[in-house]
């Protein structure tokens, strides 16, 4: 019943959003349909109503709350002024790694948690246990785990000298031990934020790597692999990644307006690779 009433406000807010006489709103959504989907600038208006409810005690007029929208999707037109040429990774599930991968590519200027966030999202994971990406020698762990090892939110795709089919791995759920092999496949031009390509396979079983295991060991004896572990849609995946990103990025502790604003003001050459 909530979650029926919560989406027919949302689907309100955002007619009145796109009927909005604000010149302001009118022009940013203009520049968000040359590059964006519809789906896409849906969510983008949904998230504009919570910088609305975390500013209501400080907006007083229609026209503060129309500026407020504006300002909020301005900020995602900055954004995608730096979608050019993204990184792709191959992801894939370790022992599995032609039965459950994704191939997507990411913008540069993400955080390498960026590309965890991705991982557990595209894999159908819940991210809410702590995980680590190794390369080379060094872990890197999120915010909120208590650690020596280098956080992953203070280390950003772009700085990283990534080489077309370096390797990395990531651990997520310590207690599980779920791997995931990662490879950097290079730069891509892309018109998407996020954009997952191609893949196999529904992801992972929260809590029961046993039965996920067992589950394609059975398949490869003959047995039907049921489809609620086959199933894949490219374009679904995306919008999931592309919709839980900053959720995630919220729930492991980054506080990400800040970073966020602070990494688009340092004018670092958001170019991936320079290698």
């Amino acid at each position: 019943m909530i979650k029926k009433k919560l989406e027919k406000f949302l689907e309100e807010y955002r007619k009145e959003v796109y009927a909005s006489k604000s010149s302001e709103i009118q022009e940013e959504i203009q520049i968000l349909q040359k590059r964006w989907s519809k789906d896409e600038i849906d969510l983008l208006i949904d998230s504009t109503c919570k910088d609305l409810i975390e500013n209501l005690e400080q907006i007083e007029t229609e026209r503060e709350a129309e500026l407020t929208i504006a300002e909020s999707l301005a900020m995602f037109n900055e954004t995608a002024q730096l979608i050019g040429n993204n990184l792709k990774f191959r992801i894939s599930v370790d022992g599995l790694d032609d039965q459950i991968y994704r191939i997507i590519s990411l913008p540069s200027f993400l955080p390498l948690s960026g590309l965890a966030y991705a991982i557990i999202a595209s894999m159908n994971a819940e991210g809410d246990h702590l995980y680590n990406i190794k390369i080379g020698s060094t872990y890197y762990v999120s915010d909120i785990e208590d650690s020596d090892y280098d956080k992953a939110s203070q280390v950003h795709l772009v700085e990283m000298n990534l080489k077309t089919g370096m390797k990395m791995k990531m651990i997520y759920d310590y207690g599980e031990n779920y791997v995931f092999n990662i490879e950097y496949l290079g730069e891509v031009e892309s018109n998407k934020l996020i954009d997952v390509y191609e893949g196999k396979g529904n992801g992972i079983i929260e809590d029961n790597k046993e039965k996920l295991y067992q589950v394609y060991e059975n398949a490869k004896r003959g047995k039907k692999l049921p489809k609620k572990y086959s199933a894949f849609d490219a374009e679904e995946n995306t919008m999931d990644v592309f919709s839980r990103l900053y959720d995630l990025a919220e729930y492991y502790g980054e506080n990400v307006d800040d970073e966020f604003e602070e990494w688009l003001e340092e004018d670092l050459p958001f170019k991936g690779n320079q290698a």
